[in-house]
């Protein structure tokens, strides 16, 4: 039973493209002990057909992120993208760039970003 929870994990880090170090196996474990919770059959259906192949247009990759933040984890309404999301910006100025959000999810209290997506 633990190891399929952690192929599960490293399944699902497979499909996000992670980066970074907070984004691991062993924060999975730690987060979710007992495993990610199942699918409903529905849902999984509708995302193996918005599944982006390698020939999919930009635009349709994002609508496939934003599902899979709104609809799968469930940020629904806290969850704002595009010009919304632009707001959140990082000056780095000895990089000579800015790192800026392209969606985030909200605090619903204090309407701050708790996670940004780029």
């Amino acid at each position: 039973m633990r190891t399929r929870r952690i192929e599960q994990h490293a399944d699902w880090l497979a499909l996000v493209e992670p980066e970074g170090q907070f984004l691991t196996v062993p924060v999975l474990k730690r987060t979710f002990p007992s495993g990610l919770e199942g699918i409903p059959k529905g849902l999984r259906q509708r995302l193996r057909d918005a599944a982006p192949k390698n020939d999919t247009p930009q635009a349709e990759r994002h609508a496939w992120i934003d599902l899979l933040l709104r609809d799968v984890l469930t940020w629904e309404q806290q969850y704002v993208s595009d010009d919304a999301a632009a707001q959140y910006r990082l000056e780095l100025p000895l990089y000579a760039t800015a790192l800026a959000a392209d969606a985030a999810l909200i605090d619903p209290a204090t309407q701050r970003p708790r996670v940004l997506v780029s």
